[in-house]
């Protein structure tokens, strides 16, 4: 094997090693995140449900718009901002009374066509 070619596999198993360990760093600081912020909305969790029973008293379509105004207002990347509006708007329509003019005009999930021209509209 020429000098070149060993050099050539010893930066690739360097590479391979740099990537695992990146990986591990990454894998290991997303688990202590994910960790802390189960912990962050078990302490926010009764708040958050006092202030969707709250919201529900509007009924379903409350919700939906109080979840769309918390969601708009989070930026791209804050993850904890949407999580919250995400918890906070199930929260809400798990409380709400249903209505049937709730889903009305909704096409059906097999109707791909009119699915996609409703999302856009």
């Amino acid at each position: 094997m020429s000098r070149g070619a060993k050099i050539g596999c010893a930066v690739v198993a360097l590479l391979f090693v740099l990537a695992g360990v990146v990986c591990a760093g990454g894998a290991y600081f997303a688990r202590g995140w994910f960790r802390d912020l189960g912990t962050e909305y078990d302490a926010l969790r009764p708040q958050l449900e006092a202030d969707a029973r709250a919201v529900a008293a509007g009924g379903a379509d409350a919700c939906v718009r109080d979840g769309l105004g918390r969601a708009a207002g989070c930026s791209q990347f804050a993850i904890k901002c949407r999580v919250n509006a995400n918890l906070r708007t199930k929260m809400c329509l798990e409380a709400a009374t249903e209505s049937p003019e709730f889903c009305a005009g909704v096409p059906g999930p097999t109707d791909i066509i009119d699915v996609s021209l409703w999302g856009i509209a």
